[in-house]
């Protein structure tokens, strides 16, 4: 729980956007935000919008529903980008997954959009350090591969999140949870190309099929089974050795 009095300590850098919250028993807490797009801070002691009080385990979040502030940006980012929005060219997810959050603090505001939202805690001060808790959105260690499928000549590790669903339920609360993701191993070393993202919005659960750089290709109501998943790996799979015999490359 943040402190009362104390405000955030908000950090622009390779993470994006970063805040270190003094929480009320004298620890620390990081607030990283995924796909995040926008930030403003606003000083005040009341509220701007009207917002219910906050249901996590966070006193002070709040998500702003109807946002006019992240409808601008999607018409911003539509109007000047289009097709070539970000790496994954659909602005409308802006729409469909992202929210305006509010954090509340004692004398101002921090109003980000983004995606999701990562709550990280610390008995001593962040400065530069790495997070003790991985994100939602991360890729899972090589220690989760749960399953190797051969699909056209190519070996695909399968790692599985090894979470029991209603704790990964109550994560994609916040931000995705990518509880499944397929590496294909070429040339002798193996990447993640694919995740299965988990994410609940107003308590409706979707799974998003996710590329490399994010774009959902495939979206399931609540968690689809492997079997479900295997045949997009497969066609996947496919497309690369079509590729690489095109090259010359034998995976």
């Amino acid at each position: 729980m943040p402190d009362s009095i104390a405000g955030p300590e908000i950090t622009y850098g390779e993470r994006g956007v970063t805040l270190d919250l003094l929480r009320r028993d004298g620890g620390w807490a990081r607030v990283v935000f995924h796909r995040w797009d926008s930030l403003r801070v606003c000083r005040g002691e009341l509220p701007p919008y009207r917002v219910a009080d906050s249901s996590g385990r966070w006193v002070g979040l709040h998500v702003v529903r109807p946002s006019t502030w992240l409808r601008e940006r999607h018409g911003y980012e539509s109007k000047h980008y289009g097709d070539s929005y970000s790496f994954n060219n659909d602005v409308d997810e802006m729409l469909e997954e992202f929210e305006h959050y509010l954090f509340r603090f004692h004398d101002e505001f921090v109003e980000v959009i983004a995606g999701g939202v990562h709550f990280d805690v610390s008995d001593e001060p962040y400065g530069g350090g790495e997070l003790h808790q991985r994100p939602g959105w991360a890729d899972l260690p090589e220690s989760a591969v749960a399953h190797r499928w051969e699909c056209s000549g190519i070996l695909c590790e399968v790692r599985v999140d090894a979470r029991a669903e209603a704790t990964v339920l109550e994560a994609s609360r916040f931000c995705d949870q990518a509880i499944v993701q397929v590496a294909l191993e070429l040339d002798g070393r193996a990447s993640v190309s694919h995740r299965l993202a988990v994410r609940t919005r107003d308590g409706v659960t979707k799974s998003r099929w996710r590329g490399h750089f994010g774009a959902a290709k495939r979206t399931f109501d609540g968690i689809p089974s492997l079997d479900a998943i295997r045949p997009l790996v497969e066609a996947h799979a496919a497309q690369v050795r079509e590729r690489r015999d095109a090259m010359g490359k034998n995976p």
